[in-house]
């Protein structure tokens, strides 16, 4: 990637924007492209049939391994969990009024 050089530094007469040429800005731009290729990951989209949510998953192109997920399966456990509760179970949360 492009590295920013002295002359583009922001100077406190600017306000702290960096003022970038059209040219620079493609080459960097082409330079994230070809990292984000380089890594070998591609991006899941899918929705939570239970609480509608949806799941975002990093996976490994090359061995199907979820590197990441959002949110993670703790959490889809938990909203789960709550929305049973919800729907007439008694557990941790009461339903009663005072």
């Amino acid at each position: 990637m492009s590295a920013v050089t002295a002359e583009q530094k922001p100077t406190a007469s600017q306000g702290g924007q960096v003022e970038v040429k059209p040219a620079e800005l493609e080459g960097a731009v082409r330079d994230l492209n070809d990292y984000v290729q380089n890594l070998q990951r591609s991006l899941q989209f899918n929705i939570d049939e239970d609480s509608g949510h949806t799941i975002i998953r990093v996976v490994d192109a090359n061995t199907d391994e979820v590197i990441r997920q959002i949110p993670s399966e703790e959490v889809l456990a938990l909203a789960r969990h709550i929305r049973s509760m919800d729907e007439g179970e008694q557990g941790l949360f009461l339903q009663e009024k005072v």
